[in-house]
């Protein structure tokens, strides 16, 4: 498949979500420069794409979501709630945004996912993982003594905004985050090991993009208001998952190769749904 030229992008940086596109502005003069080295095997290749359409989704998730608590990396603290854990594997911190732009687009070209989380430091994720066991296992593959296990604890949200009779239903739909966390994995993983082609990985995309598109319907059965903050949120958080994955099947837009771009999906997609979990 032919490489296109790729376009220049800006940067983007919201409240609670960076999506951080090439780095291709001005670069910044680095302190040191560090070179990552990967060691690849089937969970090992990632790299990420500017996902135009979703920018304007996100802004308004940024409006809606902002003020949301950021990620404690060890614990969440003050919660009693069920929590999820995915392990992100974060290549290196940086205490610059700046630093944290330039060195996403060398790990892209390097193979890795380049998606940044803001928290007390820059944390530059290659990917996440279910398993704490299998993130240190990419790890120590690694050339790379910065590398850190980052956790990303999900609290399952309390629902209390919405009547009984709704919560089976707004439980469903926020399954939305887990299988396209499970999909989208499967489908790198087999990319990765050259086990399906490209055509085959984007028929499955589009199949779960159908999955998550029926949620869609269950939303409007819900019997709180139209103007409810927190069925917004709900709202406006599955709708910025099914333009990423949209984005995944459209062949117009430049790429590194499709699944690095699958890989920073997941990554954005849970980060997203960690954030909604904290504020509803």
């Amino acid at each position: 498949m032919p490489k296109r030229k790729r376009d220049v992008y800006n940067e983007y940086s919201y409240k609670d979500y960076i999506w951080q596109d090439s780095g291709r502005r001005d670069k910044i003069k680095r302190k040191k420069k560090r070179k990552f080295q990967f060691k690849f095997d089937g969970q090992g290749a990632f790299v990420a794409v500017s996902f135009g359409v979703c920018f304007l989704i996100t802004f308004l998730l940024a409006e809606i979501l902002g003020g949301s608590g950021m990620l404690n990396i060890l614990t969440n603290k003050g919660s009693t709630n069920t929590q999820t854990i995915y392990y992100a594997l974060a290549v290196d911190s940086y205490a610059e945004e700046g630093l944290a732009a330039v060195s996403a687009d060398e790990l892209r070209q390097l193979g890795g996912g380049g998606y940044v989380i803001r928290d007390d430091k820059y944390y530059l994720i290659a990917s996440a993982y279910k398993t704490a066991a299998e993130a240190e296992t990419v790890k120590n593959r690694m050339d790379s003594s910065s590398a850190v296990i980052y956790k990303i604890v999900v609290s399952e949200p309390k629902l209390n905004w919405c009547r009984t009779a709704d919560k089976s239903a707004i439980g469903e739909v926020l399954g939305y985050a887990e299988k396209c966390f499970t999909g989208l994995y499967n489908v790198s993983c087999e990319l990765d090991n050259g086990n399906i082609s490209e055509s085959v990985a984007i028929s499955r995309i589009n199949t779960l993009y159908n999955e998550i598109n029926k949620l869609t319907t269950k939303l409007s059965n819900i019997t709180v208001g139209d103007d409810d903050v927190n069925l917004l949120k709900v709202k406006a958080e599955l709708t910025a998952a099914k333009a990423m994955l949209n984005n995944l099947t459209n062949s117009s837009l430049a790429r590194y190769n499709l699944v690095s771009d699958v890989r920073y999906t997941y990554v954005a997609v849970i980060w997203g749904y960690k954030n909604l979990t904290a504020s509803i």
